[in-house]
């Protein structure tokens, strides 16, 4: 009871709160640009952006200079000189050689697989013979008859083998050909000094006219016969 007494003593007048002092945290600063500032900056990039690729988009590229290749040998007189196929064809002793060449190991081949495929076809008449006959079993039947389908693909191959190594033989004599004439020509031109020489054959499209005064065919000619006469 007197606790309880006790706690009615305290009253207004005697209770005194402790007196706390609230001291206020210090703002963070931020870091941020004003807005116009901002926008300023941005506009200013942006403006740099675009004329950068103005710039780059429509100022005209460094027009490219053409340099000519050094120059070897002396400049030609402008002259226009011909020479005539057909006329060397007919009349030069090297292709003469080199057509009957090859016209002789033309006629060789052809009479070579003329007889293999001669011999073959007896063999074939032979095993159908045999075959009427009913001498070869099934097996050995099958046996010829493999034979024969494969000997027929050898002599095909060896045919075509053949035929391109004559061709291949052909197109290596109409190069030495063009080379002999092109080293006459050459020795030709050195005294006369013509920027041009040109081949050309009778029926050429682009050949409307040849000035006869500008053909040194027969000169060829002769150069050429007299180095295939002195070997």
């Amino acid at each position: 009871m007197n606790e309880f007494n006790n706690t009615e003593n305290l009253t207004e007048e005697n209770y005194t709160p402790e007196e706390t002092t609230l001291t206020p945290e210090p703002e963070k600063k931020e870091k941020s640009c004003n807005s116009k500032t901002c926008n300023y900056l941005f506009m200013t990039f942006l403006t740099i952006a675009i004329i950068v690729l103005y710039v780059l988009h429509f100022l005209p590229e460094k027009e490219a200079k053409f340099t000519p290749k050094p120059i070897e040998g002396k400049a030609g007189s402008g002259e226009v000189l011909y020479v005539n196929l057909d006329s060397i064809n007919n009349n030069y002793i090297l292709v003469d050689q080199l057509t009957k060449e090859i016209e002789e190991k033309y006629s060789q081949m052809e009479a070579t697989f003329a007889k293999r495929e001669k011999d073959f076809e007896q063999k074939s008449a032979q095993f159908q013979e045999n075959m009427n006959k009913g001498i070869l079993t099934e097996v050995q039947a099958q046996y010829a008859y493999q034979q024969l389908q494969e000997e027929y693909q050898q002599i095909m191959l060896d045919k075509e083998n053949a035929s391109i190594a004559l061709q291949n033989e052909q197109a290596n004599s109409i190069s030495v050909i063009y080379d002999s004439i092109q080293k006459v020509a050459d020795v030709i031109n050195a005294e006369r000094n013509a920027s041009y020489i040109l081949l050309y054959q009778a029926g050429s499209p682009f050949m409307l006219h040849a000035d006869p005064t500008k053909d040194i065919t027969d000169q060829i000619l002769f150069e050429l016969n007299k180095k295939e006469q002195n070997k």
